[in-house]
């Protein structure tokens, strides 16, 4: 029972419920984990294990420095300071995992088979919601705004999580049956609509991988992993969003030009938030601004379009500072000094999770902003090495 527990905690960690009626409990269950965390790191001493020691000191940072900052340049009361680092605060219930991985309460084994289960009962509905244009209307339990939530606005983290998962399988395995399930879950992904910043960035994981795993790589993977290519090429130029592709990754590349000819407006709104941002980060470099609760923004900022999850490391400049670039730096470091040589392919997997996540903070800031899955991640990977929790499936 426990086990099925901590798997429908992760998979709210990846965001599955995320514009659902089932946000806010998810958004809640987390929040449980992380006072269990808490309560754990002081009840049974975790704060001299030196993963959750770091976890809390990431954590905390991320907390205080948000808090005091947007109390002290933006006059924002401490309560609303304090709601606002809600997906900060989520990070800390990493350590309940962590107490649960030691005292072998959970068998991780079984958690990420079903996690990979899950992942593809979620891309068979992706698929079905994009083909049938599936559509629901989603109110904020928080604001009471209605929001029309098409497949485009589903969550995939699981998804390219699930992607380099097999990639992971295939570095292991040599079957190349893995780079048909990657390329299939790809597909899904962009089925509805097309997204230049998970296509970049899974292109560049697939690339620093070959680079870190050369060694595994023989002349036949190489060329493996060209006809996997070929296949998702062939099927997105023979589609009708292929125009789509181009016209996307196009007005991308106007982003230095004269805005007068950028047409899609989610770059034109992009680039207005950032001279936003780095303006807020020069008036206070060190510590940012923090991080503004939503009701609050319109009486503190005034009544414009600015999140700063959507300029990914600019926002995390303006919101953190050089603190935030620190944690980044910090984080970094973390991935770095792992012996990938050491992993079986599941906490591979996670290792290369860990680098996608890295790179799509440059874009959406996410490992800063809401830090428990990268965390997660680690955690899992460093119990592997130092505990042996985890098993080859092979």
């Amino acid at each position: 029972m426990r086990n099925y527990l901590v798997l429908l905690y992760v998979v709210s960690v990846f965001d599955l419920f995320y514009l659902t009626p089932f946000s806010l409990y998810a958004d809640i269950y987390i929040q449980i984990f992380s006072l269990l965390g808490l309560l754990n790191f002081v009840l049974f001493r975790l704060y001299k294990k030196l993963v959750v020691r770091f976890v809390f000191i990431a954590v905390m940072t991320l907390i205080l420095t948000s808090v005091l900052s947007s109390n002290l340049f933006l006059n924002q009361d401490l309560l609303s300071s304090l709601i606002a680092t809600q997906h900060v605060f989520k990070g800390f219930s990493v350590i309940y995992i962590y107490y649960l991985i030691e005292k072998k309460k959970i068998n991780i084994d079984k958690i990420l088979m079903f996690l990979i289960k899950v992942m593809w009962i979620y891309t068979l509905f992706i698929v079905f919601a994009s083909l049938t244009d599936f559509s629901f209307v989603f109110k904020s339990p928080v604001s009471g705004n209605e929001l029309l939530i098409t497949a485009n606005k589903f969550q995939k983290d699981l998804l390219y999580f699930g992607q380099i998962y097999y990639l992971a399988k295939y570095l292991t395995s040599k079957k190349s049956i893995n780079l048909f399930y990657i390329s299939i879950i790809f597909i899904s992904t962009q089925l509805y609509d097309i997204q230049r910043g998970d296509i970049i960035f899974l292109i560049l994981t697939f690339f620093i991988t070959i680079y870190l795993f050369r060694r595994y790589f023989s002349a036949f993977r190489i060329i493996s992993l060209g006809f996997a290519s070929t296949f998702i090429i062939g099927i997105l130029a023979f589609s009708e969003i292929s125009e789509d592709i181009f016209q996307k990754f196009n007005q991308a590349t106007l982003v230095f030009s004269d805005e007068k000819i950028i047409q899609d407006p989610s770059i034109f709104v992009r680039l207005n938030e950032a001279v936003f941002a780095l303006d807020g980060f020069s008036n206070h470099p060190f510590t940012g601004n923090g991080l503004i609760r939503g009701s609050k923004k319109t009486e503190l900022i005034g009544d414009i379009y600015f999140y700063p999850a959507d300029i990914g490391i600019i926002g995390v400049m303006y919101s953190f500072g050089i603190i935030g670039l620190y944690m980044l730096i910090k984080f970094f470091r973390k991935i770095y000094v792992i012996d990938r040589f050491k992993l079986n392919f599941i906490s591979l997997g996670l290792y290369l999770y860990l680098i996608y996540s890295f790179l799509y903070s440059i874009k959406d800031g996410q490992i800063i902003f809401q830090p428990a899955r990268f965390l997660l991640c680690y955690l899992l990977i460093y119990t592997a090495i130092k505990l042996n929790n985890i098993k080859s499936l092979d």
